[in-house]
């Protein structure tokens, strides 16, 4: 129907990665409205998903979390966590994608603080949606 934002953050219960699912909670219904679907991935405590996922401080329930063991999705979206110029394979990074319906990748933020990727990927989800409108 619309694009998918799909987001890849280290861990869960972790100060940054708290912050950026509680901005995506609080932005989905604007994703929403803009024919969006978010969806976070990551590798690291997968144990405690499910609870991070309806945690109102956090996801809120509000889109859905998936666990990634040894980031391997993130690997084929070449989203390993990398720090300091080192690469943690096993672990995913903070990169953020909007993929368009026809699964091409329109936009891309790789950034370790979590603070602009809603701002990045929601511009990138209107810019797209305006596009279709002409």
């Amino acid at each position: 129907k619309g694009p998918v934002v799909l987001y890849f953050f280290p861990s869960a219960y972790t100060a940054g990665c708290n912050l950026e699912a509680r901005l995506f909670s609080e932005a989905v219904d604007e994703f929403k409205a803009n024919g969006a679907t978010v969806i976070g991935v990551t590798s690291g405590k997968t144990d405690k998903l499910a609870q991070f996922s309806k945690d109102t401080e956090h996801c809120g329930g509000k889109f859905p979390v998936a666990a990634d063991p040894g980031a391997v999705i993130a690997k084929r979206y070449d989203a390993p966590l990398t720090m300091k110029g080192m690469s943690m394979p096993g672990m995913s990074g903070r990169v953020s994608y909007v993929i368009a319906p026809d699964g091409s990748v329109i936009h891309s933020y790789d950034n370790l603080d979590p603070n602009d990727h809603v701002n990045q990927t929601l511009g990138a989800v209107k810019a797209w949606r305006a596009g279709k409108r002409k």
